[in-house]
């Protein structure tokens, strides 16, 4: 167990202290000041000096020391620009140790995720309000499914939402040319990205982008002073 504990820190894996019933360091990890830059006497400092979280749950962690199955944590604790979480567990009848891993390249990329997403929430949210008002029907595909629709799509079909147009599975691919099965299909087959079609007895300049390798963004204008 010492050859694996001490493998365990060597790679900075995890550090601890050792605290007893007083709550006083009794031992701790080689380079564990790196979490706290303003240590200095280690042995015989009160815990709660450096971690102040554990203020207020003492009664709990006390438990520790009666037990070997029940631990205390704490998780994202923010030392010196590190995550950390704490894990408190039983070491002997006198002492308990507090174990610290640190997470901060998991928490930071969790942030960055998280960031990432919002700013494409904003961004999604950004382009609705944008197709919502233009006056062209504005749909976008994969290459069966109807996956995005703007306000004018929806209205031109009579239906409430996005949800209904979806329930219906239109196939407008078909309505360009019966014999296509996919608004990949649409995309082959019209040059210049530009071709026409009749919905609803209503013709349409079709114009077609692909935005990936599965999704393509089509623009239906309303063809005026119809025949």
């Amino acid at each position: 167990m010492q050859l694996v504990l001490s493998a365990l820190l060597s790679k900075d894996i995890f550090h601890y202290f050792q605290i007893n019933k007083e709550f006083k360091i009794i031992s701790y990890s080689y380079s564990i000041d790196k979490y706290f830059p303003q240590m200095q006497q280690i042995i015989g400092s009160e815990i709660r000096d450096y971690l102040p979280e554990l203020i207020g749950s003492e009664e709990e962690i006390l438990e520790c020391f009666d037990s070997e199955s029940y631990h205390f944590e704490l998780e994202k604790v923010y030392k010196n620009d590190y995550y950390i979480d704490i894990t408190i567990e039983f070491c002997d009848t006198e002492s308990i140790l507090i174990i610290i891993q640190d997470n901060t390249s998991t928490v930071k990329k969790q942030h960055k995720l998280l960031q990432y997403s919002n700013e494409l929430t904003l961004m999604n949210n950004i382009l609705k309000s944008v197709f919502d008002q233009k006056n062209s029907l504005i749909f976008v595909t994969d290459n069966y499914t109807i996956k995005y629709a703007n306000k004018k799509f929806i209205e031109f079909f009579g239906k409430k939402n996005l949800q209904e147009i979806q329930k219906e599975s239109m196939q407008l691919y078909k309505n360009y040319n019966s014999d296509f099965n996919s608004y990949d299909d649409i995309l082959n087959a019209i040059s210049s990205n530009r071709g026409y079609v009749t919905l609803n007895n209503s013709k349409f300049m079709l114009e077609v982008v692909s935005l990936d390798i599965s999704h393509k963004l089509f623009t239906l204008s309303r063809i005026q002073n119809q025949a």
